[in-house]
């Protein structure tokens, strides 16, 4: 519950996301804060944190939870897994 309740607090508070935007893709409150908040900040040192599907650039909640970091670093962030890596090390 402790886990929920955090990771909950991180995306709703840290990263702006409105609880309309949660409740559809409910899947990240089941992910771990640690993976939420070095995903979050990696797309934030690409300027690609935008969560809203209203705008370009929008990166779904999903793919910060279900996507593996391959598939997240290159088909999400548009980056390299290689680029994510060297950046996981620095957190």
């Amino acid at each position: 519950r402790h886990a929920l309740v955090a990771s909950f607090d991180y995306v709703h508070n840290t990263m702006n996301i409105p609880h309309e935007i949660i409740t559809g893709q409910p899947s990240i409150l089941a992910t771990s804060l640690e993976r939420i908040k070095q995903r979050h900040l990696f797309l934030v040192s690409l300027n690609r944190a935008q969560y809203d599907p209203k705008k370009p650039l929008y990166v779904s909640l999903d793919a910060l939870s279900m996507a593996n970091d391959f598939d997240f670093s290159v088909k999400s962030a548009k980056s390299s897994i290689q680029l994510y890596d060297a950046f996981s090390k620095t957190l």
